[in-house]
């Protein structure tokens, strides 16, 4: 199956040259057979002239009629070699007429004509002139020359459409520095204009967005950065401990921030490789600010499973799945459990009032949900599968919400 508008193209241009050849070749056959019809009937008709001539034994072959009669028809009679050209050519036809019989012989660029009876065996040969149809043969050469120009005149009239596509390519892998614009006046021209000025419009927006995520990032670091040192400063008590323990999770916010960023703007570079599904959800409780995890979040025993992906993005995702099951359960408790390539988080909480696919926008709550977040939770977890190339479900099962990330 063909698909790309190129090779439709060549296609429809192959079958246009096969037809006209086709168109051509029947033409000459057909105009090849309608002359070797004409010259059947000369051949009767020469055959029956010289058969009526020599019903009378006293007309000969040097006859002024019958020489008259030949040299109008482009006939001439062979009177030596007759054997050696009989024993070459080809038969071609074979005819009767009255008690006589007239063959026609094809011999290289001639034609013999032979008439035979009790009385006469006379072979003649044709001194018409068999052209080849060269003006059938211009015209054929001139509109397939037309057709191939016109097919180079398209493919180029194409050629930047490639070049915009490879364009294309190279902004969906991240490449916003891209060049596409055309100073022609075509449909193509147009499109790769306004492309253009769109990939220059979305460059601007990122980097205006990475500038705004940067400069805040940077603002909140010096604060951090001032409380650790003044924190540095306390004596040795619990209240220095807890302030450690804050900056600590809030620079891992940092952190978790500028890795989103890089993974939305696709700067991000994926590594997957095996790990214990059980340091990913450890890790992932490290990233949420709990002054006792263990009094939120129930993690199963797990024999060893592992799992394959990247311990950095995977970990993020459990972490806003177990931030989300705490924040929306009943009684402030997550569950997490194992299975064969699977990481399930559960928690005891009412049931999606909305399809799941609706939670996967940014800046969604769950409907009378009390919650002061920014509703990215799950529009983080499914970029971060989406990315990793692994499911993302939802069930409900014994007034528990229950979502899994496993790989395909």
């Amino acid at each position: 199956m063909i698909h790309s508008l190129h090779g439709k193209i060549k296609l429809i241009f192959i079958i246009t040259a096969f037809l006209l050849t086709t168109l051509f070749a029947a033409t000459v056959m057909i105009n090849h057979k309608e002359t070797f019809l004409k010259q059947q009937k000369r051949y009767r008709q020469s055959t029956l002239f010289i058969l009526r001539h020599f019903r009378n034994p006293q007309n000969s072959i040097d006859d002024p009629n019958l020489q008259r009669f030949l040299e109008s028809s482009n006939l001439a009679i062979v009177k030596s070699g007759k054997k050696a050209i009989l024993q070459h050519a080809q038969q071609v036809l074979k005819r009767k007429v009255f008690r006589s019989r007239f063959r026609l012989y094809h011999d290289k660029d001639s034609y013999y004509l032979r008439i035979k009876n009790r009385n006469i065996d006379l072979l003649l040969r044709d001194l018409t002139a068999r052209n080849f149809p060269w003006t059938m043969l211009l015209l054929y050469l001139l509109a397939l020359t037309f057709l191939l120009l016109l097919y180079g005149w398209i493919i180029r009239s194409l050629k930047p459409l490639k070049q915009l596509q490879g364009e294309i390519e190279k902004f969906a892998a991240g490449d916003l520095h891209i060049h596409c614009q055309s100073d022609k006046k075509d449909e193509i021209a147009q499109v790769a204009n306004e492309f253009d000025k769109a990939a220059k419009t979305i460059e601007k927006l990122l980097s205006s967005r990475q500038l705004f995520l940067r400069t805040i990032m940077h603002e909140l670091k010096t604060p951090i950065a001032k409380g650790r040192i003044l924190t540095a400063m306390l004596d040795q008590s619990r209240e220095k401990e807890g302030f450690e323990h804050i900056f600590e999770r809030l620079e891992l916010l940092l952190d978790e921030f500028a890795k989103i960023e890089q993974m939305l703007t696709s700067r991000y570079k994926v590594e997957i490789k095996p790990y214990l599904m059980r340091d990913i959800v450890d890790q992932a409780v490290e990233l949420l600010i709990l002054d006792d995890p263990d009094d939120f979040i129930m993690i199963a025993s797990s024999p060893n499973l592992m799992i394959e992906s990247d311990f950095s993005l995977l970990s993020l995702a459990v972490k806003n799945l177990l931030d989300n099951a705490i924040e929306y359960s009943k009684d402030k408790k997550a569950y997490v459990d194992f299975k064969e390539e699977s990481i399930m988080i559960s928690s005891k909480a009412e049931a999606l009032a909305y399809p799941l696919e609706a939670y996967f926008k940014p800046f969604h709550h769950q409907s009378g949900s009390k919650s002061t977040g920014l509703g990215l939770g799950l529009y983080i977890v499914k970029s971060i599968v989406d990315l990793l190339g692994m499911q993302f479900n939802y069930t409900r099962r014994d007034e528990m919400n229950i979502f899994t990330i496993s790989n395909v």
